[in-house]
C-alpha cells in the first residue's frame, strides 16, 4: 500500500482484471481526502506567488486610515456620553410631562363621569317650541313608562294557560297569587296577549312586572311599582297625564331649563379642560413623542365630552313623521313636495321622503332640513342626536348603528320551546322596525386553515352567523320560528326566499345525510360529526347514537346591503336569545 501514479492505478481495473484489496488501498493513499487540509509548503510558488504583492506606500496609508478610524471612534463615544445626557434629560422632562397628562386623563374621566350625569338627567324630556318640537299635549302616550290595568285580581285558584289571548273583550289583571299580570277572558288567564310585552317578562304564570314602570289600577286609581317580589302602593292615588294648556307637561320645563344650565356649565369646563389638554400636547411634541400622543389623546377626550354635552342637549328635540314604508316601486324623485306632504322612512334605503301620493316619493319637502343629511340618491339620512317620533305607532326611534331603532324597545328577547315548536317572544318590535333576524351558531374550535402555510383561524371562535331572513321565519303576531327545507340553504343569496320551503320542525336546522360507508351524520353550518361513535363504527356492537346538545341563538339587526360584509353580534340591534337543539336518537326536539 503506497502511493501510485495515475498510469499505475489505471492498470488495475483493466478490463478482465479483478482490483485486490491492496490495489483499492493505493487509491486511496494517492488522493487527498476532501476534508483533509494542504499544507503550504504542498503549494509549488505559493511565497514567490504573494511577495511583494503589497506596496509600502499602501501600508503606510493603511495606518494613517486606521488612526484616522481611531479619532472618529474617539470622537463618537464622546458623541454618545453627550447623547446619553441628553437623554436623561429628555426622560426627566418626558416624566414631568406623563404627570401633566395623567392629570389630564383624571380631568377627563371627572367631565366623562359629569356628562353620563347630565346625559342621565336630560332622558326623556320633552321640550316644547317651533321648528319641530312637539307639544307634550301631542305626544303619544306611547312615550310614558305608565301602565293600566284594569283590577287586582284576588283569585286564589286561577290558573294560567300559557297561550296567547287574540280576542277584543279580554281585562288586564294582577294576580296577587303569583305576582303576575295576566289576561282574563270568560275566566280563562292568558299569559301572552296583544301588548303583553311592557307589562313584563313572561313565565310559566304570566309576566313579571318590571322596576322601571309605574303601574295604575283603573278600578281604583291607586300606583303602584314593583318591589321585586310584589307590586306596592306608591302613596296615595294620582291622576297620571299632562297639564292642560301648558307649554311643558307638569314641571318639566322648570327642570329642563335647570339641566339645560347645568349641560352648559358642564360644557364649559370640558371646554376649559381641552384648552389645557391642547397646550400640554403642543409642549410634549417638542420634547417627546410619547408625550405628544398621549397629549393628543387626552385633547380628543376632552373635545368628545363637550361634543357629547351639547349633543345631550339637542337630544331632546322631537321630530315627527308618519310611520315607515316598507315596499317603495317608483324610486325616489329628485323634486321638492308642496304643501304638508305625510312623511315616511324608508328601511331599505335608509332615508326620509315625503309621499307624493300612490307609490311616488319625493326627496325634499318644507322643513326636511330638520329631518337628515340629503343623499345623492334621494332622501334624508337621519341625524344621531335628534329623536324621531312615528305618529301612527307612538314609537320613538334614534339613529344608531346604520338603522333606526325604538328607543322604547323592551330588552327582554328570549326563546322558549312549547309543543315541540320554537317561539321567540320579544321580536314584534324589531320586526316593525324593518329589522331582519339572524341565526347565530356557537363555534367552540378555531377553523383549520388548509393552505400553503396551514393554520388555526383565531377570528372564528365563538358567536358566528349562520343565516339570515333566507333561511330562518318569524311569525310577526305568535313569534313561531320556522327555518327553510331549501337544500344548501346556509348559502342563500338575496332574493332566494320566494324559492324556499319553511317548516317548524327541529330537525330542518341540520341536515342528515350518509358517508361512503353507510353511517349517518349530522351538519350545521360547515360542521358535522358522525351520529354513532368511532369505536362502535369500526366494531359493530351496539351503536348507541350520540346524544348532541347544539347552541343557537337569534339576534336582530339591518338588512345586509354588502354581499362582501360578514354581519356579527356588534352589528345586531338585539340581545342574543339562545336556545339548544337536542336528540334522542333521531328525534330531534328545541331546548334552552
Amino acid at each position: 500500500m503506497a502511493i501510485k501514479t495515475i498510469e499505475q492505478l489505471k492498470k488495475f481495473f483493466r478490463k478482465g482484471l479483478y482490483p485486490t484489496e491492496n490495489n483499492f488501498a493505493d487509491v486511496l493513499d494517492s488522493f487527498r481526502h476532501k476534508g483533509s487540509k494542504v499544507p503550504l509548503a504542498d503549494v509549488n510558488g505559493l511565497p514567490d506567488a504573494l511577495n511583494r504583492k503589497c506596496d509600502t506606500i499602501v501600508v503606510d496609508n493603511i495606518n494613517k486610515t486606521q488612526a484616522q478610524i481611531n479619532k472618529d471612534i474617539d470622537r463618537l463615544i464622546s458623541m454618545q456620553e453627550q447623547q446619553g445626557e441628553n437623554i436623561d434629560e429628555l426622560r426627566e422632562t418626558d416624566e414631568e410631562h406623563q404627570k401633566s397628562i395623567s392629570r389630564i386623563n383624571e380631568t377627563v374621566r371627572e367631565q366623562d363621569g359629569k356628562i353620563e350625569t347630565i346625559q342621565t338627567q336630560l332622558a326623556g324630556k320633552a321640550p316644547i317650541g317651533e321648528n319641530g318640537k312637539v307639544p307634550s299635549q301631542y305626544l303619544p302616550e306611547a312615550l310614558d313608562d305608565v301602565l293600566e290595568f284594569d283590577s287586582i285580581d284576588e283569585n286564589s285558584s286561577a290558573s294560567v294557560k300559557m297561550s296567547t289571548y287574540t280576542g277584543t273583550i279580554g281585562r288586564v289583571v294582577y294576580l296577587s297569587k303569583y305576582n303576575r299580570f295576566a289576561c282574563v277572558a270568560q275566566g280563562v288567564y292568558y299569559d301572552n296577549w296583544s301588548g303583553a310585552d311592557p307589562f313584563g317578562f313572561i313565565d310559566n304564570n304570566g309576566r313579571v312586572p318590571m322596576s322601571g314602570k309605574l303601574y295604575v289600577d283603573k278600578s281604583t286609581n291607586k300606583t303602584y311599582r314593583w318591589s321585586g317580589s310584589t307590586i306596592v302602593c306608591t302613596g296615595n292615588p294620582i291622576a297620571v297625564g299632562y297639564t292642560e294648556g301648558t307649554a311643558y307637561p307638569g314641571n318639566a320645563g322648570t327642570q329642563l331649563s335647570q339641566d339645560v344650565q347645568t349641560a352648559t356649565q358642564k360644557a364649559t369646563e370640558a371646554k376649559t379642560a381641552a384648552d389645557t389638554a391642547k397646550t400640554t400636547a403642543s409642549a410634549a411634541q417638542t420634547t417627546a413623542n410619547t408625550a405628544k400622543t398621549n397629549a393628543d389623546s387626552a385633547l380628543t377626550k376632552a373635545t368628545e365630552a363637550k361634543t357629547a354635552a351639547e349633543a345631550a342637549v339637542l337630544a331632546t328635540e322631537f321630530i315627527l313623521f308618519n310611520g315607515v314604508w316598507n315596499n317603495i316601486v317608483n324610486g325616489i324623485k329628485l323634486q321638492t313636495a308642496g304643501g304638508s306632504p305625510q312623511i315616511f322612512f324608508l328601511p331599505e334605503e335608509k332615508v326620509f321622503v315625503a309621499s307624493l301620493g300612490g307609490f311616488d316619493f319625493a326627496d325634499n319637502w318644507d322643513g326636511a332640513a330638520c329631518y337628515g343629511i340629503p343623499q345623492r340618491n334621494g332622501g334624508r339620512t337621519p341625524y344621531p342626536n335628534r329623536i324621531y317620533v312615528d305618529t301612527s305607532t307612538g314609537l320613538t326611534y334614534r339613529w344608531e348603528k346604520n338603522c333606526l331603532l325604538p328607543l322604547t324597545f323592551s330588552h327582554s328577547l328570549s326563546c322558549q320551546s312549547r309543543d315541540r315548536n320554537l317561539y321567540i317572544f320579544g321580536a314584534q318590535k324589531y320586526l316593525d322596525a324593518g329589522l331582519v333576524p339572524y341565526i347565530f351558531r356557537l363555534t367552540r374550535k378555531r377553523n383549520f386553515y388548509d393552505g400553503p402555510h396551514p393554520h388555526h383561524s383565531e377570528t372564528r371562535r365563538g358567536w358566528n352567523v349562520m343565516g339570515n331572513s333566507e333561511v330562518i321565519s318569524i311569525d310577526r303576531e305568535s313569534g313561531l320560528v320556522s327555518f327553510s327545507t331549501t337544500e344548501h340553504r346556509y348559502w342563500c343569496s338575496p332574493g332566494q326566499r320566494k324559492h324556499n320551503n319553511f317548516n317548524t320542525e327541529a330537525v330542518n336546522l341540520v341536515t342528515i345525510n350518509c358517508d361512503k360507508n353507510g353511517f349517518l351524520k349530522v351538519s350545521w353550518g360547515d360542521k358535522s360529526v358522525h351520529m354513532i361513535k368511532s369505536k362502535h363504527r369500526l366494531t359493530g356492537e351496539g351503536q348507541p347514537w350520540r346524544r348532541l346538545s347544539l347552541p343557537f341563538g337569534i339576534a336582530f339587526g339591518p338588512r345586509n346591503s354588502n354581499p362582501g360584509k360578514l354581519m356579527t353580534l356588534s352589528d345586531m340591534a338585539s340581545p342574543l336569545a339562545t336556545f339548544t337543539l337536542r336528540n334522542f336518537n333521531d328525534e330531534w326536539n328545541f331546548g334552552k
